[in-house]
């Protein structure tokens, strides 16, 4: 049986000469190994209907259960077998009926490798595999809004009111907070009051209600820092770090002398002034900035942020952000302009800028 090793080809074949231009626009990071299997004109790839086409961009990858299928073997196997038998080496038996047909909404254009394993991830769960089953079409920004989603939501009655990756976000954090504002057994019946919503307003409306805190909220002591982060302890103490930094600190002495917010210089490069504010969860960062509200770069963002998390300190919107947004959401509201096939930057996951510009 001839075996081939893909390894030492990468993702072009011999030569790019090898590919012809159809098979690498279709093909994409798969055009080289395919090219291996049907060599030009790749006839025999390319008038596969589209399922197959898909399968064999998976199997070449390694997806499913391929062991050590030869050439000739997975040739025959994507150009004659059942489909059956081909979805069953991709997502094994209990999930093979219908794979065949979910490939075929996929796209002429083949996926990435990543997302080809997020898409057989999701068809194993079964609240995803009822969802994409009845699809019209898949891509995969449709499976990266799907995967942000606790498995609990993957509900299509659900999912018909998540229009975006920003919205799934915010569902991700505000079904996050739940345990900590109040428990995991309310976050859990929470979660089943959400997936029964039947308008978008209705949805969007309990999530905003569930994000109130049902008793009063004592304020924690502010969290003690690494001794790079000096904080800053007195209102005379602030009022000469706003002239330092040339900030509007000096405008938040209310805050900080009532306990609800914390002040920290960083002594990084920049230096920076650091401010957490209390929600009903707990401390967040809420600024970060050099002197003259200078904003840091990622990496120096990262820096301070790898140290806070590690302290329980949370990144990301308010509580009162949130709940504004889910307003906007319930009633069709574009809040946060985005390219749906790229992550946020830390800086956009941070939402700093509540306290000074």
């Amino acid at each position: 049986m001839k075996q081939l090793d893909f390894r030492k080809y990468g993702n072009a074949g011999h030569s790019g000469k090898l590919i012809a231009p159809l098979l690498s626009f279709l093909g994409g990071e798969h055009a080289g190994k395919l090219a291996q299997l049907w060599p030009a004109p790749h006839d025999g790839f390319l008038v596969l209907p589209t399922a197959r086409r898909h399968a064999a961009a998976m199997l070449v990858s390694s997806l499913g259960d391929r062991h050590a299928l030869g050439a000739d073997s997975l040739i025959r196997l994507v150009e004659r077998q059942k489909d059956r038998v081909i979805a069953e080496l991709l997502v094994g038996p209990n999930y093979a009926q219908g794979f065949m047909k979910a490939l075929a909404k996929l796209g002429e254009v083949l996926w990435d490798e990543a997302d080809y394993r997020l898409l057989i991830q999701l068809y194993c769960q079964p609240e995803a595999n009822l969802y994409l089953r009845h699809l019209e079409e898949i891509r995969p920004v449709m499976l990266r809004t799907l995967s942000i989603l606790p498995v609990c939501l993957r509900q299509s009655r659900f999912l018909q009111f998540v229009r975006s990756k920003a919205a799934a976000r915010d569902i991700r954090t505000a079904y996050d907070l739940l345990a900590i504002i109040r428990s995991q057994e309310a976050q859990e019946k929470a979660a089943k009051r959400w997936v029964s919503a039947k308008k978008r307003s209705q949805l969007y409306g309990m999530i905003g209600q569930d994000l109130e805190a049902d008793r009063p909220m004592r304020w924690s002591p502010p969290p003690v820092l690494p001794a790079y982060f000096q904080r800053v302890e007195t209102v005379r103490m602030l009022k000469a770090r706003a002239l330092e930094f040339q900030n509007c600190l000096a405008d938040f002495v209310s805050e900080f002398s009532t306990g609800r917010m914390a002040i920290y210089i960083w002594y990084g490069q920049p230096k920076a002034a650091v401010a957490l504010i209390w929600n009903v969860d707990g401390w967040r960062l809420a600024e970060a900035e050099a002197a003259d509200n200078t904003e840091l770069d990622e990496s120096t963002l990262g820096e301070i942020v790898d140290v806070l998390e590690a302290k329980g300190i949370r990144i990301g919107p308010s509580i009162a952000t949130l709940r504004n947004r889910m307003y906007n959401y319930a009633n069709d509201l574009q809040i946060i302009p985005e390219a749906e096939d790229e992550e946020p930057s830390l800086k956009n996951r941070c939402e700093l800028g509540d306290l000074w510009n």
